[in-house]
């Protein structure tokens, strides 16, 4: 609990938030002063400073993650002594060799062949910049692997976790556009009886079933005036699955409420 802030430095950091959020100067991926108070809290986990934070940190689906970068330098300044060498960095191939302080020497790679079977060969930053990714998931990889405890629970890079990466010229990764899970609206009675008439009748709703419906309003003391209203005036011979499930619907509430 001692990590957490202060009910004082909490409003001043949501204060800072919504001033660094208006001013247009945070990555792309942070919209909300609440989203950038969570990196900033994650920075302080992690023990490096805001702006760091920021171009470093990013979190998706309700998990933070870190560049690759980030990655290699928590790992040294966690764990003095450690000896990463770069065996191939190549457009095909990435080969680390990791030596953990008392530890013997351990070997991770990621190739052109993983990133085809994970179907990521060829799109986006993958396709521009393949040497900058494979180095990215190797590196991932091995923090993972070797080094858990200094990489402190940011185990994935944005760009495993969904999000649109680019390659800057300096070679570090950075995030276009974090990939939010994605909840689908849960339709309307209207919307939900539409698509049912619509995988009944496809887009013709038969003649015979108009009338039919026609009778049902009836039968429920329906007066024409009020079939004119609910179907816009529409003729008898030009409505639609829409003309349809409106009728339904209007058919449906009047006889709840005589009920």
């Amino acid at each position: 609990m001692t990590n957490l802030p202060s009910a004082q430095n909490w409003g001043q950091m949501m204060t800072m938030s919504a001033d660094l959020v208006r001013s247009g100067f945070l990555p792309e991926s942070i919209k909300t002063p609440q989203q950038a108070a969570a990196v900033m809290l994650k920075g302080q986990e992690l023990g490096i400073p805001a702006m760091q934070a920021f171009s470093q940190i990013c979190i998706i689906k309700g998990k933070p993650s870190v560049s690759p970068e980030l990655m290699l330098s928590l790992i040294y300044a966690r764990v003095p002594g450690t000896i990463i060498n770069y065996k191939a960095n190549s457009n095909e191939l990435c080969e680390i060799e990791a030596t953990r302080p008392g530890h013997p020497a351990q070997t991770f790679t990621f190739s052109k062949q993983d990133a085809q079977t994970a179907s990521l060969w060829g799109r986006g930053a993958w396709k521009t910049y393949p040497r900058a990714m494979l180095r990215s998931r190797c590196i991932s990889e091995m923090g993972r692997a070797l080094f858990p405890d200094a990489i402190s629970g940011a185990s994935y890079t944005a760009e495993e976790m969904g999000a649109e990466v680019i390659v800057e010229a300096d070679g570090q990764t950075v995030v276009v556009e974090a990939m939010p899970e994605v909840i689908e609206p849960t339709p309307t009675p209207r919307e939900a009886l539409i698509e049912k008439l619509k995988e009944k009748y496809g887009n013709v709703w038969p003649m015979t079933e108009r009338l039919a419906l026609i009778e049902t309003a009836k039968g429920k003391g329906i007066e024409n005036e009020e079939l004119e209203n609910v179907t816009g005036n529409t003729p008898v011979a030009e409505w639609t699955i829409v003309n349809a499930a409106d009728l339904w619907l209007y058919v449906q509430r009047k006889t709840n409420a005589t009920k």
